[in-house]
């Protein structure tokens, strides 16, 4: 795992956490960053890929926390949006449904969260990397409940060199246009 130097101190520090809690996210933290890599491993040995290699690709851990109060009940936490890396992975605060997905009728469908487990969303990153054969998904976060929850996201976003290349085997295998080349500037 590759991270900036001083970022699990920073975040420590306006936390005010001990040593002893600051070692336990950074070892979630690598645990996280292994889980994502692993994911993203598997799914491109389902399209019978073998040599990619994940594990040097940036990635962003994230813990976001939602206020709701009675104000907002019914309205928009997170607005509509595809997420731009290759995965995404959510563990969710198992006490508020909140994440809907969008399906190809234009509804929106909820995600109940599901004591520990992850969601894993593929990005941008990771539909152009596979030429379409990995879907990415519009969501939002809607406002349920008064209560403040948690969500722990990893953003695994793209190679180090930011650049992201569909295999050249899948190109114009599928019927709709196809980008062959991103670069992405991380």
């Amino acid at each position: 795992m590759h991270s900036s130097p001083h970022a699990v101190q920073d975040f420590s520090s306006q936390l005010n956490l001990s040593p002893h809690q600051e070692q336990i996210i950074e070892a979630y933290g690598q645990a996280i960053h292994d889980l994502a890599s692993s994911v993203s491993q598997k799914m491109t040995e389902s399209l019978d890929i073998e040599d990619a290699d994940f594990k040097d690709w940036s990635f962003i851990f994230r813990i976001i926390k939602y206020n709701f109060t009675p104000e907002v009940i019914g309205s928009i936490g997170a607005q509509v949006h595809l997420d731009i890396g290759f995965i995404t992975l959510l563990q969710d605060d198992e006490t508020v449904n909140g994440l809907q997905l969008m399906d190809d009728s234009r509804s929106f469908k909820e995600v109940p969260p599901k004591l520990g487990s992850f969601l894993c969303i593929i990005g941008n990153v990771g539909h152009v990397w596979s030429n379409g054969k990995f879907l990415n998904v519009r969501h939002h976060v809607l406002y349920k409940e008064a209560i403040t929850c948690y969500s722990f996201g990893v953003f695994m976003l793209a190679s180090r060199d930011g650049n992201v290349e569909a295999q050249q085997s899948w190109l114009n295998l599928i019927m709709h246009d196809t980008i062959a080349h991103l670069n992405m500037k991380i």
